[in-house]
């Protein structure tokens, strides 16, 4: 056990490391698309890329739930293969049979979508598909502990259509939005090939599917909540975006949606976690070592924590000048609230992240779904009422900001049982102690220095990694601790 956690902490650090640079890149790219193209064709471009996931989970129904959640425990060939290939091939047979109809319909309605969307549409078709196994292939990887090589591969997705992005938009080869996602679709086709190949090398090529309609059905039970789940969280977290662009228009969007990206740089560390503490926590419940579970659990809770409320302190001393930096001062006017609403949201949508790997482990995938049902529903009504009326995207954080604290509660209250304390309260009392030095020492410094905006911010980030730098030996010494005993 020691070998493999000392395994998910290196790769827990690849992951965060290209995670991070993921979300800069994309946070890089935003301002060179709008001052070439424009913020609505920005607004446009990430409504689509963040639609391109919610189609493929919707219409894998949740299959394959059990096969990755054993993956992890599978050591032989005959096991990976069980519970990787059913569930691949289903999904591909669902995918197949609704873009062919999705294909359809743009035929029949071609005339209107071409008018209405301004851009080729079909280029959905082979995205969808293409992105389906790039996210089946990746899944593979990361739930037989190849955490680094996953997190390889996402980079190398993000930075590789980013970096075309921009050198194309340099060389002013790109000129609308479906110049962008052919961009997508060409690194997307370079990564799959070679993913396929090394899963093939490894286990072979089979084409096997469900063994009975009973293995479908205890699929889709556990799975399909599982998805309706994770389809609500990621609607509150970008399901106002679409209300944005249809009551105020893409350049609103083209507005809030990289105030809000800047202000959840916190949220990368809690989604890191989502795909590291799965298969980690999964072996140590199976185990039935939950002491040590929970221990590892609230390691996590503590750091990112600290993380996020410092991030949050660093919004509110330099938002400003951050956002003027970032882009202009226009955007800075329109978008700093927005900005840190959302980095103080960020604090309760990390927590929820968090908690919801060990309802994963738990398979209390259908309160879940309750929960994060009713407070879509909370953000969806609230939205189209409050936008209407204020025509204001601070409406739209202000209502994220609800819905997260809202969802924060209630898993709070259904995790009293499985996990009594959140933090000890020495933990509480140390993180916000070095916060509280950190800010003060911080002030002091720029008040004698007189520091530019790249020297403060990197001043405050190392006040603020100090003592987590300190404090992690002694954490995972306790855990060593736990294994041994």
């Amino acid at each position: 056990m020691t070998n493999l956690l000392l395994d998910y902490i290196r790769g827990s650090i690849s992951l965060i490391l290209f995670n991070l640079l993921i979300s800069l890149s994309y946070l890089l790219v935003a301002p060179i698309i709008i001052n070439s193209l424009g913020f609505s064709v920005y607004g446009s471009y990430l409504l689509i890329i963040s639609t391109i996931p919610i189609i493929i989970a919707i219409l894998s129904f949740g299959l394959g739930f059990i096969g990755r959640r054993k993956l992890p425990s599978s050591n032989n060939i005959a096991s990976l293969t069980l519970n990787f290939f059913p569930q691949f091939w289903s999904r591909l047979f669902i995918l197949f049979i609704s873009l062919l109809i999705a294909y359809l319909i743009f035929i029949f309605f071609e005339d209107f979508l071409k008018l209405y969307l301004g851009f080729n549409f079909f280029l959905i078709l082979p995205f969808v598909l293409l992105f389906s196994f790039f996210d089946q292939f990746l899944d593979f990887f990361r739930f037989t502990h190849r955490i680094t090589f996953y997190s390889f591969m996402s980079a190398c997705y993000a930075l590789g259509s980013v970096g075309l992005i921009y050198f194309l938009l340099e060389k002013e080869i790109i000129s609308n939005l479906s110049d962008l996602l052919l961009v997508n679709l060409f690194i997307l086709s370079i990564l799959n090939i070679s993913l396929f190949l090394k899963i093939v090398s490894e286990i072979g090529f089979k084409v096997k599917f469900y063994e009975n309609k009973k293995a479908i059905i205890d699929d889709l039970k556990v799975g399909f909540p599982a998805v309706l789940n994770n389809l609500n969280e990621t609607f509150i977290n970008i399901g106002d975006r679409y209300l944005i662009g249809w009551i105020l228009g893409m350049a609103a969007v083209g507005f809030y949606t990289p105030a809000y990206a800047l202000a959840s740089l916190p949220v990368i560390f809690a989604r890191t976690l989502t795909g590291v503490l799965p298969p980690l926590l999964s072996k140590m419940h199976d185990d039935r070592d939950y002491t040590l579970r929970d221990i590892v659990l609230r390691v996590c809770l503590k750091y990112f924590i600290h993380l996020a409320l410092g991030y949050f302190l660093i919004c509110v001393f330099l938002g400003n000048e951050i956002l003027e930096f970032y882009i202009n001062e226009e955007f800075a006017f329109k978008s700093i609230n927005v900005y840190l609403i959302i980095s103080f949201s960020a604090i309760f949508a990390g927590v929820n992240l968090v908690f919801s790997n060990l309802f994963v482990i738990l398979l209390k995938t259908k309160f879940m779904l309750k929960t994060n049902l009713l407070s879509f529903v909370i953000n969806l009504i609230l939205n189209i009422v409050l936008l209407y009326i204020f025509e204001d995207i601070v409406v739209a954080a202000i209502t994220t900001l609800v819905c997260f604290l809202l969802v924060f509660w209630f898993y709070r209250l259904e995790l009293k049982k499985d996990l009594p304390i959140i933090l000890p309260l020495k933990d509480i009392i140390r993180v916000f102690s070095y916060l509280l030095f950190s800010t003060i020492f911080f002030l002091v410094m720029d008040n004698f220095l007189n520091l530019n905006l790249l020297s403060a911010i990197g001043c405050f980030i190392l006040l603020l990694l100090i003592p987590v730098l300190v404090t992690m030996r002694y954490d995972f010494k306790s855990i060593k601790q736990q294994i041994r005993a």
